[in-house]
C-alpha cells in the first residue's frame, strides 16, 4: 500500500519550505499563546467576579442606606440605643471608605474594571436611575440624621 491510497500525497522538502512561509500549513501558531478555550474561561472568570462585585455591592447598599433610614427613625422618634451607634459607625465607616478613595466608591471602580470594553457598566443591583443618585439622595438624608441626633443627645 502506497501513501496515495490512504489519501497521502508525497511532497518534498521543498513543497514544505513554501507552505510554512505561506502558513498554509495546519498547525500554524495562532496570534494569542492563549488557546480560545483558556481565553473563554478567563472571560468567564472576569463576569463571575462582576457578578459577585455587584452582589456584595448590593448587600453593602443595602446595610448602609437600611442604617442611614434606621438613625433618621432613631432621630425623629428620639429612640437611642445600642443600635443607633452601630447603625452610625457602619455609615461612619462606609463614608470614610468613600471618601479615603476620593469621593468613589471602590466597588464602582473594581466594576467597570472587570465590564468587558464597550459594554455600559453595572455596579450594583438596583435601577439605573437609581444608582445614579443614591449619592444624591443618601447624603442629605445623612445630614438630616446627624442633626437630629446632635438636637437629641444634647436636648438629652
Amino acid at each position: 500500500m502506497s501513501n496515495t491510497e490512504y489519501g497521502f500525497r508525497k511532497i518534498d522538502r521543498r513543497q514544505t519550505n513554501r507552505l510554512l512561509r505561506h502558513q498554509a500549513w495546519p498547525m500554524q501558531r495562532t496570534s494569542s499563546p492563549i488557546p480560545p478555550r483558556c481565553r473563554r474561561s478567563a472571560s468567564t472568570l472576569a463576569s463571575l467576579m462582576l457578578v459577585l462585585v455587584k452582589i456584595l455591592h448590593t448587600v453593602v447598599f443595602v446595610v448602609v442606606f437600611g442604617s442611614i433610614l434606621f438613625l433618621l427613625y432613631c432621630g425623629i422618634w428620639n429612640h437611642i440605643s445600642r443600635w443607633t451607634a452601630i447603625a452610625f459607625m457602619l455609615v461612619f465607616l462606609e463614608v470614610t471608605i468613600y471618601v479615603g478613595h476620593g469621593f468613589k466608591c471602590p466597588l464602582k471602580t473594581l466594576a467597570v474594571r472587570l465590564t468587558p470594553p464597550g459594554h455600559p457598566v453595572h455596579d450594583i443591583y438596583l435601577p439605573v436611575w437609581l444608582s445614579r443618585r443614591v449619592t444624591a439622595i443618601s447624603t442629605p438624608l445623612l445630614v438630616i440624621d446627624f442633626l437630629l441626633l446632635l438636637v437629641r443627645l444634647s436636648t438629652g
